[in-house]
């Protein structure tokens, strides 16, 4: 982040990336409009290019109680892919079966591209036992799409669970392959 001091002058250029920045395929990171499909809070996609996106989230799980729903790969041939998505981050269900939603989920977008994407995701489990933060990146790149997970779990309470998975890939209530 800039510091501009008060009175200070400056020139800068404005710049906007579309499918490449400098050559090669930029890499992007924003909230996805679902106006008109959902009135549910919060769903964000990366992709690299403009032909589609490659990786989507659901953050808070409010859609599908999956982080990551959508990851499609990239072939650079125009065409749509298939969705191979769905995983999620801290699945718990405390000792009498009840599953632990995440509350208090602070997302935040600290670079949108279009060299590198960086979005950071902060929650606590509905008990207040578990801390998680979950970090995504992804960078431009010129052959394929290449997303960075970062995930750290504290434990802020003693607790007990019926089942926990720091992480699962192929969720089990989003899981679209084939």
């Amino acid at each position: 982040m800039a510091h501009i001091p008060a009175g200070a002058t400056f020139d800068m250029t404005f710049a906007v990336a579309y499918d490449r920045y400098k050559g090669v395929p930029a890499f992007s990171h924003a909230q996805l409009s679902i106006v008109g499909y959902s009135n549910k809070w919060l769903w964000e996609e990366a992709a690299l290019g403009s032909g589609g996106e490659n990786f989507c989230m659901d953050p808070y799980g409010s859609h599908t109680r999956a982080v990551v729903t959508d990851v499609r790969p990239r072939h650079f041939d125009g065409s749509w892919k298939q969705n191979i998505g769905g995983a999620d981050f801290l699945q718990f269900w405390d000792s009498a079966g009840v599953y632990q939603m995440k509350k208090e989920l602070d997302a935040r977008l600290l670079s949108n591209g279009p060299d590198l994407s960086n979005a950071t995701y902060t929650s606590i489990s509905t008990d207040g036992a578990i801390k998680s933060e979950v970090q995504i990146s992804g960078s431009r790149t010129d052959d394929l799409v290449r997303i960075f997970m970062r995930v750290r779990h504290e434990a802020l309470s003693a607790t007990d669970f019926s089942r926990l998975a720091y992480y699962s890939m192929g969720s089990e209530t989003y899981n679209y392959y084939p």
